[in-house]
């Protein structure tokens, strides 16, 4: 995976990276770990590894595209570990287990911004 940093900003400060998000501290800066996912239509897509987490005894983990999301929409996966570095990332079909997936994303996500 490679390193990729993403802003968390607020309003009191000024942009002076060119980025436009009026952040410029570096020690505002998160890094995240990114992976490249292709697409059943062969569209390849950066994404950052917003989160990894198990429930019981599957793990999922939480993408975040790097281009092209405006609407910044996010990719949750079954994440299965293949050993030497290697994973397999699968769709997660059952509605259920997405709900539960998201609702635990969205628990973490919260604990993560007190």
């Amino acid at each position: 995976m490679d390193e990729h940093k993403k802003h968390h900003h607020d309003d009191e400060h000024e942009c002076t990276c060119g980025c436009g998000c009026d952040c410029h501290d570096e020690d505002e800066m998160v890094e995240y770990d990114t992976v490249n996912i292709t697409f059943e239509d062969d569209k390849e897509s950066e994404c950052a590894v917003l989160d990894h987490f198990a429930i019981g005894e599957k793990e999922y983990m939480v993408l975040l595209p790097l281009d092209d999301n405006e609407e910044e929409l996010v990719y949750i996966y079954r994440y299965t570990d293949d050993g030497d570095g290697a994973f397999t990332l699968d769709v997660i079909e059952d509605e259920d287990e997405l709900d539960e997936v998201c609702d635990k994303f969205e628990e973490r996500a919260e604990l993560d911004e007190e």
